[in-house]
């Protein structure tokens, strides 16, 4: 009786203490990580930038010089842009991605996915995408960020941002395909798009986020078998 007495007072004058304890505040958003991941994407395409003249040739996507061999085009060619522009457009459609998704993963993880887009890219447009001889810009995997997080937040939520992401990026390449660029954004670019390079953009972001989810379950069993 008396032990049960003393319990129950260390347990009331404990939970007393606790109630006086100031609640921890939520996780503040952290601009300066997003700032950092803007940094580290954008960066080096700014750096890039003022070498176009003589870096371009080298770098950008071209469909016979890579089937010659040189094969570091399919991922170098997303890093260089036509003028300053064209960079801003691109740039502007990735802070927009950071914006509206605010990545969690780390920044290595980022840095993976960034370039593993790019070469998903630079393959598909390869293999399937033969009437495209050059391009250059980062606007595809601007594309594959934006629709692999779209898909990713259909399945996890919010699910109707990712729906309606999903939808628009979805129906600007389809009106791209159909009435082309030209007749859609004539007025505002001055510049050839390759808008294959978009659709195979939002493929690879797609592909990306379900392998991610299939070595995720696969890991999960193997550790439930464990």
């Amino acid at each position: 009786m008396v032990a049960q007495s003393t319990q129950a007072n260390l347990t009331t004058g404990r939970d007393h203490i606790l109630a006086q304890r100031p609640a921890r505040p939520a996780a503040p958003q952290r601009p300066l990580r997003a700032a950092i991941i803007a940094a580290v994407l954008i960066g080096p395409l700014l750096v890039l930038a003022p070498l176009g003249d003589h870096l371009n040739p080298l770098l950008q996507y071209e469909r016979e010089r890579i089937l010659a061999g040189e094969w570091w085009r399919l991922i170098t060619g997303h890093l260089v842009h036509l003028d300053a522009a064209h960079l801003a457009a691109n740039a502007a459609v990735i802070l927009a991605w950071l914006y509206l998704f605010n990545p969690q993963e780390s920044l290595s993880a980022i840095i993976c996915r960034f370039f593993g887009y790019a070469l998903l890219i630079g393959l598909g447009m390869l293999l399937l995408s033969p009437s495209t001889t050059w391009m250059l810009g980062v606007s595809a995997i601007s594309y594959a960020l934006i629709g692999g997080s779209a898909f990713r937040a259909v399945l996890d939520g919010p699910r109707q941002l990712g729906v309606l992401l999903l939808a628009v990026l979805s129906l600007k390449t389809l009106a791209e395909q159909v009435w082309g660029v030209e007749s859609l954004l004539g007025h505002f670019v001055t510049y050839p798009i390759a808008s294959e390079a978009h659709m195979h953009g939002i493929a690879a972001g797609i592909l990306v986020e379900v392998w991610r989810r299939a070595a995720h379950t696969s890991g999960e069993g193997r550790l439930n078998d464990d």
